[in-house]
């Protein structure tokens, strides 16, 4: 079974999935929030990432800056979906919407109803190491289909080392050739720009490297 996280949903849904025999690439009753900002709609468009260029050094720091927001949001991304799945069974399909959008968002309210279904939960926090702005591209043009809107892309290296994921009975069923770091390029866009405060997380991608 190879090892990914695509979120939390790599712990929880390929854990799950060994469990059926499946082979595959806080208070869970409050919904966690990094940002007071509402989320994007699920049915936006997915943006044109295609077109993304190397990011520009930066000569001096700003908090508000799409760079910081962006990755500030990256690291939330995984605290977020993280708190939802320590209790499954009280956590809202509307848990991640203060993170995640598209593709992300609909991957985590997957992770979130397969864990429901085999009455799994998550014990433990994952630890973000390191979050490194790899690519942005700010161009915006959301009227176009289909849409471009600034993203940025974050390579995010990962410790699971202590998380685990247990069934009903308290049994992990994590696989035991699970690797305790890993890597994946987090795509973070913006619908709303020049709100910062609507990045959001709309795709996660397994590199297969460590870190």
């Amino acid at each position: 079974m190879k090892w990914t996280r695509a979120t939390v949903t790599a712990l929880t849904a390929a854990s799950i999935a060994t469990a059926v025999g499946a082979c595959s690439g806080g208070n869970g009753s409050e919904k966690p929030t990094r940002s007071t900002a509402s989320a994007p709609s699920t049915t936006s468009p997915a943006p044109s990432v295609s077109a993304v260029t190397t990011a520009s050094p930066s000569t001096a720091y700003d908090p508000n800056s799409p760079q910081e927001r962006a990755k500030e949001m990256a690291r939330a991304y995984f605290e977020v979906s993280d708190a939802c799945l320590q209790e499954p069974s009280k956590a809202k399909a509307t848990c991640f919407d203060s993170v995640a959008t598209t593709s992300a968002l609909n991957d985590l309210r997957s992770a979130l109803s397969s864990a429901q279904a085999a009455q799994t939960k998550q014990i433990g926090f994952l630890q973000v190491v390191s979050t490194t702005l790899l690519k942005t591209d700010l161009t915006n043009k959301p009227k176009e289909s289909p849409p471009t809107v600034p993203n940025l892309t974050f390579g995010v290296c990962y410790d699971v080392s202590k998380v685990n994921v247990v069934d009903y009975s308290g049994k992990s069923i994590v696989p035991p050739d699970r690797k305790p770091r890993a890597i994946e390029n987090v795509i973070v866009v913006n619908y709303k720009y020049p709100d910062p405060t609507q990045w959001r997380v709309g795709y996660v991608v397994p590199t297969g490297k460590s870190c």
